[in-house]
């Protein structure tokens, strides 16, 4: 698709960040990040909730029946605590704690159907991520890329970090051997900013990309917000999209929203109109996009995702991907 979906959603705020590292089968982490939520708010109710199924995931079965009686001490009639304390009781017959897992396999799947007759687009890709603590993450990722019956591998290499429960960045390089229609060279970095609220918080975000491709340099600039809703549960994001080529300068916006119906599974959607490159060549691009991803086990989530590309005096682009993740 024209306008990428990330296979998994940006989390800067750190309530956030723990449920979707719970939902991601990462339920170490998760807690890691918990645990600094409740020291600056230690009455959040839904941080205790969450701090509690992440300390079920890791067989610490009588701290998280601390946390949740201190939820239901906080809201008496928080349900998800109740059916936790209920969880807590059966697994007390379960097995032994398992591992801690740091590492996080992921292996996607594209198939898209281009209009006027062209042939098939396929995509597929490998990541590997490593979690080195709560606020050090090390990506590796390899994509392969059929177009027009030419075939690109991109590899990129990406680290995360998190300055307090604030604010967090990442820096990346990628690049492409004997590149076709993929960034020959890639750099990129950008980051993310609590500038207001707590159980609610509104999110400054902002991501720079330079790359060159066989057609040209082109740089990309996305400042963009995310407001949480629900206690965490609801997130919107907007971006502003702008990409420079040359003198040329193109700009759209981006609207996306999740939703976290349980606490395994996420649901997102949006809608766009921006600039997008293709093949190296800049487009304008309408286009709508939505899927989920549910955690099947403790240790793995499976994803799915459609989307439909409308660009400007192009073939019309319909995919749909599906992908899973393993961690270890």
């Amino acid at each position: 698709m024209g306008i990428a979906i990330p296979a998994t959603a940006q989390s800067p705020d750190p309530y956030a960040e723990a449920v979707e590292a719970r939902r991601a089968a990462n339920p170490a982490r998760a807690a890691s990040i918990l645990e600094q939520v409740l020291k600056a708010d230690p009455a959040n109710s839904d941080a205790l909730v969450q701090y509690g199924y992440s300390l079920l995931a890791l067989r610490r079965l009588d701290d998280a029946e601390a946390a949740f009686r201190q939820a239901l001490a906080v809201a008496p009639n928080y349900q998800d605590a109740r059916d936790g304390l209920e969880l807590v009781t059966q697994r007390r017959k379960a097995a032994p704690a398992p591992a801690a897992t740091r590492f996080k396999l992921d292996l996607d799947g594209g198939l898209t159907s281009v209009s006027q007759g062209q042939p098939d687009w396929r995509d597929a890709s490998v990541q590997l991520r490593y979690d080195q603590n709560s606020a050090v993450v090390l990506t590796g990722r390899v994509e392969l890329a059929r177009r027009f019956r030419r075939t690109d591998v991109y590899g990129e290499a990406r680290v995360d970090f998190r300055q307090g429960n604030d604010l967090s960045g990442y820096l990346l390089t990628g690049g492409t051997p004997d590149a076709d229609f993929r960034p020959k060279v890639q750099l990129g970095m950008g980051g993310s900013a609590k500038i207001g609220g707590t159980s609610n918080p509104t999110i400054a975000t902002l991501d720079a990309r330079w790359a060159d491709y066989a057609s040209g340099e082109v740089w990309t600039l996305n400042p963009g917000v995310q407001q949480y809703l629900g206690g965490g549960r609801v997130w919107l994001t907007a971006q502003w999209i702008n990409i420079f080529q040359g003198s040329d300068h193109s700009s759209g916006w981006l609207a996306r929203a999740d939703y976290l119906p349980t606490p395994k599974l996420r649901l997102f959607g949006g809608v766009a109109n921006a600039p997008d490159i293709s093949e190296g060549v800049v487009l304008r691009t309408s286009s709508q996009f939505g899927g989920l991803a549910l955690g099947i086990t403790d240790n793995q989530d499976v994803r799915l995702s459609v989307a439909h590309d409308d660009p400007d005096g192009s073939a019309k682009r319909t995919s749909i991907s599906i992908g899973t993740g393993i961690r270890f």
